[in-house]
């Protein structure tokens, strides 16, 4: 799920002023592929990343719909107490599953065949 992988390498992209690193120059904060390596690094990288609360999901088929970076995630609680986390897109064709930020749902509907999504 790399994005940085189409752009040029880090150290290309970053040239710090020769004052030092106390002054951050300005293209980091708005340079669409530092963005891209920000979003690979911190985000998609090997680590975990906080969804939300237990109690935010208190009973079977709640949820709740977040963001980890740019990806936009649903947190939700299944059938048997458990708790699953899934991309909020559809496999068939990337578009979005659930656009409310949370509520109870026994299953989710792909929007394009209509089929269930069962977490």
């Amino acid at each position: 799920m790399s994005q940085a992988v189409t752009v040029r390498p880090l150290p290309e992209l970053l040239s710090w002023p020769e004052q030092g690193v106390s002054r951050v120059p300005l293209h980091v904060h708005s340079d669409p592929e530092i963005y891209a390596w920000e979003q690979d690094l911190i985000f998609r990288g090997p680590s975990w990343h906080f969804l939300g609360l237990e109690i935010e999901v208190p009973k079977p088929g709640d949820y709740i719909t977040t963001f980890v970076g740019d990806t936009s995630v649903i947190m939700i609680r299944t059938e048997d107490g458990t708790i699953n986390a899934l991309v909020n897109r559809c496999a068939h064709k990337g578009t979005i599953v659930c656009y409310e930020q949370r509520g109870n749902k026994p299953f989710l509907t792909c929007p394009y065949p209509q089929l269930d999504l069962r977490p």
